[in-house]
């Protein structure tokens, strides 16, 4: 009775505002670099800062694994979805509330050095299908709030869970239950915890000198996405009107941070 009473009282505080309240889980696995360092075995290697010999240390640029991680939220699927960094509102009782979208590295550093530097751009989400039940999505993700040296280009399809249809065009509550796809960009190099240290130097140079077409600023990023529709920090999200208290995916430290920004 004690637990109905409290979950009552959370409603009657956000009030209607989160009733259509829709939570999303993002990954992305992606192929990018990291440094290594390692002894020059030909007799010559050309580096970013001139030619090695044959024995020589140096440090180098190499294939490596990492993972992104994300969650979209808000009021309604058109909030929860088309992200543009955050938005606070307001609910009719007076308490500030945010719409936004979190994304970090599964080491637990922030997508673009901040927990709001995370912009999540819409192309498109067409309905596609027999039954209409069914979407192809494009999106970028990009961390032009923060240290904007980051750039995801994802395009995918997924599966719709239609809700509340009337007549066959309003679908309020509607969500789409998952999607998939491929991503490609750069990031910046040593995201997502790669080995770059400030001893280290681990740059890049030109494929050939007349080119001009190196960027030491920034590594590959590619691989595949997925999206899933959270049900359970969806609903929990209609009471608590807070992602903290909803979305339980956070590591221990970047929540601390965002409790303390106040979400």
């Amino acid at each position: 009775m004690k637990k109905l009473m409290i979950v009552a009282a959370a409603v009657a505080m956000t009030g209607a505002a989160l009733a259509d309240a829709q939570v999303y889980d993002y990954k992305f696995s992606l192929k990018s670099t990291t440094c290594k360092e390692g002894k020059v075995s030909r007799n010559t290697y050309y580096t970013a800062m001139g030619i090695a010999e044959a024995g020589e240390e140096i440090s180098y640029r190499t294939s490596a694994s990492v993972v992104l991680l994300g969650v979209t939220w808000g009021c309604n699927c058109e909030d929860a979805l088309f992200q543009k960094g955050w938005n606070q509102r307001q609910l009719s009782n007076g308490q500030d509330v945010w719409d936004g979208g979190i994304f970090w590295w599964k080491n637990g550093d922030f997508f673009g050095d901040s927990y709001d530097a995370a912009v999540l751009t819409w192309d498109m989400i067409n309905r596609i299908g027999k039954k209409g039940d069914e979407v192809e999505l494009s999106f970028t993700l990009d961390d032009s709030n923060g240290a904007g040296q980051a750039e995801l280009k994802a395009a995918g399809l997924g599966k719709v869970k239609d809700i509340g249809l009337a007549a066959g065009t309003d679908c309020e509550g509607s969500y789409i239950k998952s999607a998939k796809g491929s991503v490609a960009g750069y990031i910046a190099p040593g995201e997502g915890g790669c080995y770059y240290c400030d001893d280290v130097i681990c740059d890049v140079y030109d494929f050939c000198d007349c080119m001009g077409l190196s960027d030491a600023g920034k590594t590959v990023a590619f691989g595949t996405w997925t999206m899933k529709y959270n049900s359970s920090a969806s609903k929990k999200l209609r009471t608590t009107a807070k992602i903290t208290s909803s979305f339980s995916g956070f590591p221990k430290d970047l929540k601390e941070v965002l409790v303390l920004a106040g979400e």
